[in-house]
């Protein structure tokens, strides 16, 4: 099972990708997250703009995350050869 990632979209964006990374991680509409956005924005007396704008701060794009996981991924390799040399008695693993 993979673990959702919060992210903000580089796809579906028209600020900073806030609204379509909620929505890609909530699973629903981004029309939706937009609204209630929007909504909050004018009826909630200006929190939903801090929100927004700590979401913006936070939360890290789509391209952040990818390159986060292919770090962690070539990190394992070299942790998993490192293990397979010491294994083989100080011998090159390739």
């Amino acid at each position: 099972m993979e673990s959702k990632r919060l992210f903000r979209s580089e796809k579906n964006r028209v600020i900073a990708g806030v609204c379509g990374g909620l929505a890609d991680y909530l699973s629903i509409d981004v029309n939706i997250v937009r609204v209630v956005f929007l909504a909050g924005l004018f009826f909630g007396v200006g929190t939903f703009f801090w929100i927004y704008l700590i979401l913006w701060v936070v939360v890290p794009t789509e391209s952040q995350v990818a390159n986060e996981n292919n770090d962690t991924i070539k990190k394992n390799i070299e942790e998993i050869k490192a293990k397979v040399s010491g294994l083989l008695g100080g011998k090159k693993a390739e």
